[in-house]
């Protein structure tokens, strides 16, 4: 409108200024009179009639009149300027510019269909997209710690190390309980063999691979009243002991004997076992342990089969019967001839008395105190069984000190000797 009425403005002005210049024309040609009748006003206003026609009025032209000023001037080319209102129809000019572009995109009916022109604009690229919905399944992976840390409580709240004898040693990766093979060699000749031993394997660094049974002597109920051979060839005994010289069968698994403060050999035998266990595994030694109750139905041959069929070594823990206090021994092999020519005694008997003395070695350097020389030949159902370098040890005797620190200082020096005899040296 603003452009309207300034083209108008100057329409007027310039209308006026040519009125102007005509009526001082027409004035200079024809005077008019100072006065002019009503009769000569109206003939004068029908000539100046005919005057339009080829110029322009004599009497100024009112602003009311200005809209037929304007049609009058528009044919002379000033004619766009009043189309200016058809500018509100631009939206009309961008379909023809992008007709291919905007088609789709000027269908949008309003912001709530915008999740639709993804789709249009990138029919290929944007399907994907669409199925970001699924990623609202994250809430599930938020689920997931959720029952961890009640699982987490129940782990650390476990019961063995408070069910298991030694709860201060965790060195091993796993623990197998054993079943008992009847196709095993010398299997037969056992008489008891309803329970099983474990077989721990070292979670050392310096893992040996090397098996040793750890045998607490002793600790079998009922025991005593069942016989086996004394050796697998029917023969008799070639020294005395606990069974005497000359006898076919001895007893199974003997009660042992028990200490002047009421301890049970038995139970001072299981508590070493226990010590020097966690040494060896700690050292890299996988452990067979025999025994690790008050009472476990295993028999003296039982326990020399399992060791036989899975262990490296066989060491048996003991007490010995007399009240001397006379200290630390092994049982070797007795020299006599036919013992040493039976096997499987006549293989082995040599590898048996090498591991006592390198026992011996190894409890002497620890400082314990040594019986004599340290050996004594015994002839025992043990030693006429095994077929891996088996000993028997005794520790003391009933008035020996059995505390705690006095087993573990004799542990140390058993795995003291049995690295010297795997390794030629007491310590690694």
């Amino acid at each position: 409108m603003k452009r309207k009425v300034l083209i108008a403005s100057i329409v007027f002005s310039f209308c006026m200024l040519t009125a102007c210049n005509l009526s001082q024309g027409i004035f200079d040609e024809n005077p008019i009179p100072t006065k002019i009748s009503d009769k000569d006003k109206d003939i004068k206003e029908s000539d100046d009639s005919d005057l339009v026609v080829t110029s322009m009025p004599t009497e100024p032209i009112e602003p009311t009149e200005m809209s037929e000023i304007t049609n009058i001037l528009e044919p002379t080319g000033i004619i766009e300027p009043t189309e200016t209102p058809e500018v509100t129809e631009i939206p009309k000019i961008t379909e023809i510019i992008e007709p291919t572009v905007m088609h789709e995109v000027t269908e949008i009916p309003g912001p709530t269909e915008i999740p639709g022109i993804t789709e249009i604009l990138n029919p290929t690229e944007m399907v994907e997209p669409t199925e970001i919905p699924e990623t609202t399944d994250m809430p599930k992976v938020t689920e997931i710690p959720t029952p961890e840390p009640t699982e987490t409580t129940e782990v650390t709240g476990t019961p063995e190390p408070t069910v298991s004898p030694e709860p201060t040693f965790t060195e091993y990766i796993t623990k197998e309980k054993l079943i008992w093979g009847d196709d095993w060699k010398y299997a037969d000749y056992s008489k008891i063999h309803t329970d099983t031993p474990i077989l721990y394997y070292s979670n050392s660094k310096n893992r040996k691979n090397i098996v040793v049974a750890v045998n607490a002597g002793h600790g079998t109920s009922g025991g005593g009243k069942v016989k086996t051979l004394c050796h697998p060839d029917g023969s008799s005994k070639v020294t005395g002991g606990s069974t005497a010289k000359g006898s076919t069968y001895a007893t199974a698994v003997s009660s042992g004997t028990s200490f002047f403060d009421g301890t049970s050999e038995a139970a001072a035998n299981l508590s070493i076992a226990i010590i020097l266990k966690d040494m060896l595994l700690e050292d890299g030694y996988d452990v067979l342990m025999i025994r690790e109750s008050a009472d476990v139905q295993l028999d003296n041959i039982a326990r020399t089969v399992y060791s036989n069929q899975y262990a490296d070594c066989h060491i048996a823990l003991h007490y010995d019967s007399t009240e001397t206090d006379k200290g630390f021994f092994y049982i070797g092999v007795p020299n006599v001839s036919s013992y040493r020519a039976m096997e499987p005694v006549a293989s082995h008997w040599k590898q048996h008395n090498a591991l006592g003395e390198a026992l011996l070695a190894g409890v002497r350097e620890a400082g314990i105190k040594i019986c004599g020389n340290g050996n004594i030949p015994l002839d025992l159902t043990q030693t006429s069984y095994s077929t891996i370098p088996s000993i028997d040890v005794e520790i003391g005797d009933r008035k020996s000190d059995h505390s705690e620190a006095k087993q573990r200082k004799v542990a140390e020096g058993l795995l003291a000797g049995i690295n010297l005899f795997f390794f030629g040296e007491s310590e690694e």
